[in-house]
């Protein structure tokens, strides 16, 4: 019995003689951050939370909300959780905002006022989401997260008319405008809050993407990503009249992304 540990000690030094280099070779740790990404891409923007900025119509007022162009730019980083699973840290500048036409009665009532605005929201963003690889060629991606942004700048035009072609405003500023209807549609109040005093600071979301990525060489790929932002965070602060806007874009993103080797 004795001799037992013995035979074991011989049969483990031999059979580790037997392999060769390849075969004892441990697995390669990967770096903390494996990848780096740059991209950018168009948004199109179509905020929420109240009548005047969403389609809305009643016996007296019409609003219109149109398509508001934009855009992203930045840059992210990967950290590995498996062969499947990464964690994304972005930074990112992004323009949002919104486009409208307010439609209300004016004096007398068979004259109607239009009211034309058209805001640019500027933000710089943070980003994290994990990103999960699906099917065979892991090339099809999907992401679920959350984005925190602070607001940079503001950027205003107005144009107010009416349905006779005569023209009363238009403009472009640094600031927003606010307007409230009375009982009969028509607009009584209108507030002016220059610079950035009529915003939250910090707007906060959750993010939802799909992408494909296509591998060019060894440590090189192309993505192209559709991206789904949708705030949560009421971005008036003090709430003008009570109203509600909430941010949500949708971008198209192109990147590129560049493998460190292990």
């Amino acid at each position: 019995m004795k001799a037992i540990p013995f035979i074991i000690i011989f049969f483990c030094v031999y059979t580790l003689q037997a392999q060769s280099p390849q075969d004892l070779k441990l697995p390669e740790p990967k770096r903390f951050i494996d990848k780096i990404e740059i991209f950018a891409g168009p948004s199109l923007s179509f905020n929420y939370g109240n009548k005047f900025i969403e389609n809305y119509k009643d016996d007296n007022i019409e609003s219109n909300r149109f398509v508001k162009m934009g855009y992203s730019i930045g840059v992210g980083v990967y950290h590995p959780l498996s062969d499947r699973i990464d964690f994304n840290l972005r930074l990112q500048y992004d323009q949002k905002g919104r486009k409208t036409e307010l439609n209300t009665p004016s004096n007398p009532p068979s004259i109607r006022r239009l009211g034309i605005k058209n805001y640019n929201y500027n933000y710089l963003t943070v980003s994290l989401a994990p990103r999960i690889s699906v099917g065979i060629n892991k090339r099809f991606f999907i992401s679920v997260g959350a984005y925190c942004s602070k607001i940079q700048a503001v950027k205003g035009y107005e144009k107010i008319t009416d349905s006779e072609g005569q023209i009363f405003l238009e403009d472009t500023f640094k600031g927003r405008f606010f307007e409230d209807t009375n009982n009969d549609g028509g607009v009584y109040s209108i507030t002016w809050i220059p610079g950035l005093q009529s915003f939250e600071t910090y707007d906060i979301g959750g993010v939802l993407s799909i992408g494909y990525s296509l591998p060019i060489g060894e440590n090189h790929i192309l993505t192209i990503q559709i991206i789904d932002n949708y705030g949560l965070t009421n971005i008036n602060k003090d709430k003008p009249y009570g109203q509600e806007e909430k941010n949500h874009n949708i971008q198209l993103l192109l990147g590129y992304t560049l493998i460190r080797k292990n």
